[in-house]
């Protein structure tokens, strides 16, 4: 009998809940971002935000919730002992496609792909006294700190309240001769240790990628090409060559990219492997030449990428739904975490040849509601503590999201 998942929290966020990251930073593993996104038929606006959660204590959790209004959690559910995630604030934003942590800043840095085309690069910087905020404080729903004594998750609410307050000058600006078009729909930053500078791949839903660096004053663009015919809805650095970029689109395409050798043409693709379009790639960090791929046709599959430019596929898993996110354990190499849309959330397991792929669990948020964020919480290690002195439960906690019901749900896997 495979592990049973059981429900420990579950939020109703304000609009259509589609990302949930939590931040891999020792020391900041405790914070959760959770991001919305909304079509206003109306008007034809896209309307989103970005939900800062953590884990607290359950005084200072309930405090919190309570004044947040927006967010309420589910009655009866089992929480972690003694604490709960409470949302410390919110930043109001054009619909927001996808989150990415910072792998390895200095202070807990996030990255927002936004459905105006723009990507804002937040800093959230705990230990600065200018981001200290008083103790009572409340929202309006444009970034300021609510609830909650003044301390470190309190100092970094406040800095999300100063992002807000910043405007557009929290926004990457792109140069004009090298500007992107379409929606800003993935992001990545650069995970190999080591790298030159921070890198940070964006996709578009023009079929254009486009890589930046970071520098002293912001993030500057160093390429942008047109990477897929249609939309490209993924775009992931690799975990162990820094020049390696996969890229994935609603051409069924899934390519590779050298930094090294250009971008006028991708290092080797495949157009034929995939039913549908290309949702998602990931890179394992456990194993070298190791990735994933999720599409619209309901399948993961596994590739073997030894040889880049004749990679091969070692697996493929029909989930039952359109694989929108693909997240690996962060320290079981065989074990992986998939949003598969109509068909909730599944875990899969690598069997020891990685020749097949099975299901162990399955997910579900509610009936008809679509599910597309996932990520595995990385608080220390079971039975221990977290780097901050919380609660340790590195793999067993996973945080997931759903379209349509607006739920954000914080769930034990059992594995």
């Amino acid at each position: 009998m495979g592990p049973v998942p059981r429900t420990l929290e579950q939020h109703t966020l304000p609009l259509n809940t589609d990302v949930a990251e939590w931040c891999p930073q020792p020391g900041a593993e405790r914070l959760l971002a959770v991001s919305t996104y909304q079509l206003d038929e109306a008007t034809q606006t896209r309307q989103g935000g970005l939900h800062l959660f953590a884990f607290q204590d359950e005084a200072t959790a309930d405090e919190a919730g309570t004044a947040a209004g927006a967010v309420t959690a589910a009655s009866g559910a089992a929480h972690l002992p003694g604490q709960h995630l409470a949302q410390l604030a919110c930043l109001d934003l054009p619909g927001v496609f996808d989150l990415r942590w910072h792998p390895r800043s200095a202070m807990p840095t996030l990255a927002a792909a936004l459905a105006d085309g723009s990507v804002r690069v937040l800093t959230l910087d705990s230990s600065s006294s200018s981001s200290s905020s008083s103790s009572g404080g409340s929202s309006s729903g444009n970034g300021h700190a609510r609830g909650g004594s003044c301390n470190r998750w309190e100092r970094v609410a406040a800095a999300v309240a100063a992002a807000a307050e910043a405007g557009p000058a929290a926004a990457t600006t792109l140069a004009s001769s090298k500007e992107a078009e379409g929606m800003a729909v993935s992001l990545d930053y650069s995970r190999c240790q080591g790298s030159e500078g921070d890198l940070l791949a964006v996709s578009y839903s023009s079929g254009q990628l486009q890589l930046f660096q970071a520098t002293p004053t912001g993030m500057t663009s160093l390429a942008v090409w047109q990477a897929h015919q249609l939309e490209a809805w993924a775009a992931a650095t690799d975990h162990w060559h820094p020049s390696l970029l996969h890229s994935g689109g609603d051409d069924c395409a899934y390519r590779l990219w050298d930094s090294r050798k250009g971008f006028d043409a991708p290092v080797w693709q495949s157009s034929r492997a995939h039913g549908a379009g290309v949702c998602c790639a990931a890179s394992s960090p456990h194993q070298e030449h190791i990735a994933c791929t999720g599409a619209y046709d309901d399948h993961l599959r596994l590739w073997d990428l030894r040889a880049p430019q004749r990679p091969v596929q070692l697996a493929e898993l029909n989930c039952g739904g359109g694989v929108w996110r693909a997240k690996w354990h962060p320290s079981e190499p065989r074990l992986l975490l998939a949003a598969c849309m109509y068909n909730g959330f599944a875990l899969l397991r690598l069997d020891g040849a990685e020749r097949q792929l099975e299901i162990v669990s399955t997910y579900e948020h509610a009936p008809g509601s679509l599910s597309y964020g996932a990520d595995w919480c990385r608080l220390g290690g079971k039975g221990g503590t977290d780097s901050s002195g919380g609660h340790s439960s590195e793999g067993t906690l996973a945080a997931t999201a759903s379209f349509y019901d607006r739920q954000l749900h914080l769930w034990d896997t059992g594995v």
